[in-house]
């Protein structure tokens, strides 16, 4: 026997109902979360009137007292000595790593082999074709660094620096010996102290060799690389001492900074020193002259774009990797620097020697509210509440409206109910 037109629609009203208990209970749970943000949101702010900034005292030629807001380099500038309590803290140059194009470097290594310390950059050797991926800055300072030899697989850098690499050898030198068809991309290596007294020298690798030439892309090099020896094929430069493919490699999006010297009668370049049967191809790529490129024979230009540092810094500006500070000018470093306990300011006296200071304590410092920082905050805060409170008065207007459909499907089944009854009485009462 099929159902009543009254039973089918109190089913139909039946399933509604319930297809309202659950987006209002979802819509519930979203006010919750919303509460959370806002909470959240207000904390952010609270935090933000307690950020602080350091400024120095200054005097000017009419003698009128001035605060302006501390740098690394003002600081330095009037005098006073900044000592590191951890190295780690201190960038090799006191800036950001300076890649040609923007990385955000990744958290997790996404399938390749993570390396997350000296160790792990040591036992590429051990897989020499494998897929790696450099999770961390790595220091090298005071390691005589062993080239790795033969490598022919991918490095990502992943917008990380090596940072005071050191080799001095009798083979090819670098941070590789030699690379065969191998790829690196996203590298920095800074402060680099590479020589080979009967090799090839280059500061990424000695040799880069195979049929078909390596990709090198956004990765930069800086320090210093000496190569010498009688060998025809010996050569300097600033990512490969020399290179030999059947095929030509490419190069692309990076610079060289380095002082590149050899002996007389050896080769030297600025991307590298001698180049044997073939070439690189080099897109987008710089050579920073300060001219360091020293030799008696022949350089090789490489085909990279020779500019002077100004030039660099308007091509390349400080913050180009996207996420880094110019530590050096940076008030908001210093400030957290000093916060964080991770440097200590000293100042000469009468006679020249320093001794440790503060902020609280130096009448030439002084610590004061970051009214920019407050007004960011501020300004953060209204538009992240105008946003919380859009999306609370949504939800509250769609709550009503499922509490309006609910009331009338509430009020509609009992009627249906009410009319169900009166069937039945009446049914049961003519056949009674």
């Amino acid at each position: 026997m099929g159902l009543s037109s009254s039973q089918a629609r109190l089913l139909n009203l039946t399933a509604r109902m319930h297809q309202i208990e659950y987006k209002a209970a979802k819509l519930e749970a979203q006010k919750l979360q919303m509460a959370n943000e806002s909470r959240q949101v207000y904390e952010e702010y609270l935090n933000a009137l307690d950020m602080t900034k350091v400024q120095m005292k200054t005097i000017n030629n009419t003698g009128a007292i001035s605060y302006i807001d501390a740098t690394y380099n003002n600081l330095i500038a009037a005098g006073y000595k900044i000592d590191f309590i951890d190295p780690s803290y201190k960038p090799s140059d006191l800036a950001a790593p300076r890649f040609i194009t923007p990385i955000t470097p990744a958290v997790t290594p996404g399938g390749a082999i993570a390396i997350n310390s000296v160790d792990d950059l040591r036992n590429i050797e051990s897989n020499p074709s494998g897929n790696y991926i450099l999770m961390t800055d790595l220091d090298l300072s005071g390691i005589d660094w062993v080239p790795i030899t033969n490598f022919s697989g991918t490095l990502n850098g992943n917008g990380h620096v090596i940072r005071n690499l050191t080799v001095n050898t009798t083979g090819n030198a670098g941070l590789f010996a030699e690379l065969e068809e191998a790829s690196i991309s996203n590298l920095g290596i800074e402060n680099a102290d590479v020589t080979s007294s009967a090799g090839c020298a280059g500061i990424l690798a000695g040799f880069d060799t195979g049929f078909q030439g390596g990709t090198f892309s956004n990765c930069y090099v800086t320090g210093n690389v000496h190569g010498c020896g009688d060998a025809w094929l010996i050569g300097a430069g600033g990512l490969f001492g020399s290179i030999d493919h059947g095929r030509e490699g490419i190069i692309e999006n990076c610079y060289v900074n380095a002082n590149i010297s050899t002996d007389s009668g050896d080769y030297c370049g600025t991307f590298w020193g001698r180049g044997l049967d073939s070439r690189d191809s080099i897109i987008n790529s710089y050579y920073v002259d300060n001219g360091s490129i020293i030799t008696d024979n022949d350089s090789e230009v490489c085909g990279s774009q020779i500019v002077t540092p100004s030039e660099f810094d308007e091509l390349v500006p400080v913050t180009s990797n996207g996420t880094g500070i110019d530590y050096k000018n940076s008030t908001e470093w210093l400030t957290n620097m000093i916060t964080a306990g991770a440097i200590i300011i000293s100042k000469p006296d009468s006679k020249g020697n320093f001794f440790e200071t503060s902020v609280a304590t130096d009448t030439g410092l002084q610590e004061v509210s970051d009214e920019t920082l407050l007004r960011k905050a501020e300004a953060k805060y209204e538009a992240d509440m105008r946003k919380i409170n859009m999306k609370d008065r949504k939800y509250d207007t769609d709550l009503a409206a499922l509490d309006t459909e609910r009331n009338a499907i509430k009020s509609e089944m009992e009627t249906l109910k009410t009319v169900a009854k009166d069937n039945v009485e009446r049914t049961f009462k003519l056949f009674s």
